[in-house]
């Protein structure tokens, strides 16, 4: 038998319950329900929603795939990824807003994590960024992709994305894969080299902040810049 909503009673519909108590009342399944609205041939969208918790097995997974990856899932075609993907980038970037409090700086190492975090797919990979500060804000740049944990990165690259975006500072970030944000010697090396790069040109290097897909350090908070 397929599970389907309208074999509930009215008052017991997702949508209904939540016009009447609440969003917060209703479980993640029934949440997924309303957004996708229904389902195809053969597959309710109570299974297409059970089969999205069970494939991507909590929210955070949920909302770091792709258009293409949650298509993999049956019941999820082009017009459903592409509306739950939105829906999902629309949640991360209100907790964004949420945590930027007063005692939390906007480019503190906490808040860089949050914003690279979300940008990273692949975490068996090692990425670089470049965070550019200037009048306006930031602007975050990826500039490389390395194999495994060998990024290769340039301070001409570094550097042309700082000119690029008029900054007068920088923070650069990159991620670990292997899990451990303790920085290598060539981590260390590297940030040597931008910093004096950076006190020539006149942009500032204010941090390096290795990430992991649970945690983060900042060479800045830890004495090493």
């Amino acid at each position: 038998m397929v599970l389907a909503l309208k074999n509930l009673p009215v008052e017991d519909r997702p949508r209904e319950r939540l016009l009447n108590y609440g969003a917060a009342t209703l479980s993640t399944l029934e949440l997924l329900e309303i957004i996708l609205s229904q389902g195809i041939a053969g597959q309710s969208v109570v299974s297409t929603s059970q089969e999205l918790i069970k494939t991507f097995s909590n929210l955070d997974k949920l909302s770091q795939a792709s258009p293409r990856e949650l298509m993999q899932v049956k019941g999820i075609g082009i017009a459903k990824a592409t509306q739950l993907n939105a829906i999902l980038e629309l949640a991360q970037r209100l907790k964004l807003e949420v945590a930027d409090v007063p005692d939390k700086k906007a480019d503190g190492p906490e808040m860089i994590y949050k914003l690279i975090k979300r940008k990273l797919r692949d975490y068996h990979k090692e990425h670089f960024f470049v965070v550019a500060l200037n009048v306006s804000g930031m602007v975050i740049e990826q500039i490389a992709v390395g194999i495994l944990d060998a990024a290769l990165v340039h301070p001409r690259e570094v550097f042309g994305e700082a000119i690029k975006h008029h900054a007068s500072a920088i923070i650069v970030v990159h991620n670990h894969p292997s899990g451990n944000p303790n920085p290598s010697l060539p981590d260390r090396m590297l940030t040597e080299r931008l910093k004096e790069a950076g006190q020539i040109m006149g942009i500032a290097l204010r941090d390096h902040i290795i990430i992991t897909q649970n945690s983060f350090l900042s060479f800045k908070d830890e004495g090493f810049l």
